[in-house]
């Protein structure tokens, strides 16, 4: 379990956070992290509620950003800096309602489905945050520098994440025909500023995606799937075990309808009260806890509010 630091000019915060357990020494923005990164087992909380934090913070975020120290933000009302956060690679972020799910976050997390995701990227910024969602949900982060560099990765990759910003489309195209891209990977291309976005580009790799992304939606995107593998595996995992599948009245209908079904059946259904089965509903049940405390995290990027 990580040790915590909160960066914050208010004290309170310090309180707040302490009623769910999260026991973090408060010290002010203008710090250094050279002291203590390399210490693998502190996480540093941004208050991002102080008055002015963007700017007074902005040295720091970069200093743990390059340092690779785990970073989480507080906010209180995220829509008004969400392009900062997306901007500074500072990508899990929870509201004051939510401050029971940051011990759950920074919790180590045992994954049903794991994997790999290439990110080809050179904003130092961009692959932290990209990392941090890919690597919350269990999978491996690679970053590489280059379209070749990618190419000569001899592991399994699921998914290649592309800023075409900083990569040739061109490139991209030639690389993908020739089959030099692996084509039984996943591509997700995308630019980090909106504005770089060109029709030639659409026209270039039509056959490579059907569609360029901003930054921001492949973090939507990344959040979405990872999610949604997570969640499903696990619940498809208490489904079967629990038998569901013969018991639709249970969950559907009455009780007098379950009796009236199963009768002295349920003698010969699987024990799912045997004290193996409850033990193992509970360890999914705390899995499927870790991984909503990790979507919490993330939840501000698809909320409208």
């Amino acid at each position: 379990m990580y040790s915590f630091v909160l960066i914050s000019d208010e004290t309170t915060k310090q309180h707040e956070l302490a009623k769910h357990s999260i026991k973090a020494e408060c010290i002010a923005a203008d710090c250094t992290v050279t002291a203590i990164k390399n210490n693998r087992d502190i996480a540093y909380i941004v208050d991002f509620d102080s008055r002015d934090a963007i700017e007074q913070y902005k040295s720091l975020i970069l200093e743990v950003v390059y340092a690779n120290i785990p970073c989480i933000g507080i906010c209180s009302e995220i829509q008004s800096v969400k392009k900062m956060f997306i901007q500074s690679g500072i990508i899990a972020v929870f509201r004051p309602s939510q401050y029971h799910y940051i011990p759950l976050f920074f919790k180590r997390y045992r994954p049903a489905v794991t994997g790999t995701i290439a990110i080809i990227d050179n904003n130092i910024c961009n692959t932290y945050g990209l990392s941090t969602v890919i690597q919350s949900f269990g999978y491996q982060a690679i970053v590489v520098n280059s379209l070749d560099a990618c190419c000569d990765i001899q592991n399994p990759i699921d998914m290649v994440c592309i800023n075409c910003s900083q990569v040739s489309t061109h490139d991209i195209a030639t690389k993908y025909v020739a089959g030099k891209l692996p084509k039984k990977n996943a591509l997700v291309l995308y630019k980090s500023e909106e504005k770089d976005i060109f029709i030639h580009d659409i026209i270039k790799l039509h056959r490579v995606a059907r569609v360029i992304y901003t930054l921001e939606e492949v973090y939507v995107l990344l959040v979405e799937l990872l999610f949604r593998q997570q969640f499903h595996s696990l619940l498809y995992s208490l489904y079967e075990t629990s038998d569901m599948q013969r018991s639709v009245s249970a969950y559907k209908g009455s009780l007098r309808q379950l009796y009236l079904e199963t009768g002295v059946d349920i003698f010969t259904l699987p024990a799912i009260t045997h004290s193996e089965s409850i033990d193992l509903f509970r360890d999914k049940t705390e899995l499927l806890q870790t991984v909503l405390a990790k979507a919490a995290g993330f939840s501000w990027l698809s909320d409208s509010e």
